[in-house]
């Protein structure tokens, strides 16, 4: 059976806990879907208990079966590819690059 999400891009770009466990959600339908941190890391990577590589279990569990990626909001060249990958995953929106340093 064909996953209900297959073909859906999703950009999620945000903190805590809700955001992460709903793009695990996208994800596990079928969503390909992008994770987006600061530099900094996401905040739940800092929950105790830590797993052996010094990241939260947490952060595990709710990061399954995504693509990461770096973008760091003082950056101009950052914003443009995260508005590009914006813009990709909903062309029908009408999307235009709204994001700005």
């Amino acid at each position: 059976m064909d996953a209900a999400l297959k073909g859906l891009t999703v950009v999620e770009y945000g903190e805590g806990r809700a955001i992460a466990i709903a793009g695990r959600l996208l994800a596990e339908l079928g969503a390909n879907v992008i994770k987006i941190e600061e530099p900094s890391g996401h905040s739940l990577r800092r929950f105790l208990p830590l797993h052996s590589d010094g990241t939260s279990y947490a952060w595990h569990s709710t990061c399954a079966g995504k693509l990461g990626l770096v973008v760091d909001a003082n950056k101009a060249e950052d914003i443009a590819l995260l508005n590009g990958l914006i813009g990709a995953a909903c062309p029908s929106s009408g999307f235009s690059g709204q994001l700005s340093v």
